[in-house]
């Protein structure tokens, strides 16, 4: 909680008066210090009991069985992305010196929705999609994406997994895999924490952000999310996969 409710609690209940300097203080010494909280799932009682079973139906899962797993999913990038967590070393009052400002855009300028999987040995090619993804699409994805590469993989030894997104689940995209002999990996709602998809999200993200040139606009952003996309290390795909019997 914030040092001035600390004071707050302690003028209350002991009659204790301090200064917020010596509350910081005796914080730093015990090893308190001002971190940002860690951002999850918003989840309720259903979800955990649904996660929770679903850690315990595959907990004794092996290496071999996760390494024919198709991990898929669909990342949205804000082409002028703003988290908050630049900072920037600077005297008082220069406040307003160009070099200490972080302009923003309206909705960040637009964004761009792409789809990926990722499994051991590799990559999906990446997929820039055009709006927002429904059934229609995906099952565009599935066809001409998706399975023609888990195929030039593993064949037909492989299984997909994908979310509880709307489209995923709906009945044209279930009866289009069931007729194509798909074996899905059922997966408990509001887990994307458990997909080890979303840390090759970030490090694309990252990979976008260190670029020396910046996309400007939302084709270049298109362009380069889909070169570093492909310059993402193999190595670090196979230790992604490689880390879903700990999750």
């Amino acid at each position: 909680m914030p040092v001035s409710r600390l004071r707050r609690l302690w003028r209350r209940h002991h009659g204790i008066n301090v200064s917020r300097q010596t509350v910081n203080r005796r914080l730093l010494q015990h090893g308190y210090r001002a971190r940002r909280m860690t951002k999850c799932p918003r989840l309720i009682v259903q979800h955990r009991v649904a996660r929770l079973r679903w850690a315990r139906e595959h907990k004794r899962l092996q290496l071999g069985h996760w390494r024919h797993v198709i991990f898929t999913d669909e990342s949205r990038y804000i082409l002028n992305h703003t988290d908050g967590r630049q900072r920037v070393r600077r005297l008082g009052g220069e406040n307003l010196w160009d070099d200490c400002i972080q302009e923003t855009t309206q909705a960040g300028g637009g964004s761009v929705m792409v789809w990926a999987g990722i499994h051991y040995g590799g990559k999906t090619p990446l997929v820039v999609l055009d709006g927002n993804v429904n059934a229609v699409v995906y099952r565009d994805i599935l066809e001409n994406h998706c399975l023609p590469h888990a195929r030039r993989v593993y064949g037909n030894n492989f299984c997909l997994q994908d979310d509880n997104a709307r489209p995923h689940r709906a009945a044209a995209v279930r009866e289009y895999l069931d007729a194509e002999g798909v074996q899905q990996m059922p997966w408990p709602a509001c887990s994307p924490d458990m997909n080890p998809i979303e840390h090759a999200w970030d490090a694309l993200g990252r990979s976008i952000n260190e670029r020396d040139n910046i996309p400007q606009t939302l084709q270049e952003l298109a362009q380069a999310l889909t070169e570093e996309w492909d310059a993402l290390p193999t190595d670090n795909i196979y230790k992604l996969v490689d880390s879903m019997p700990r999750i």
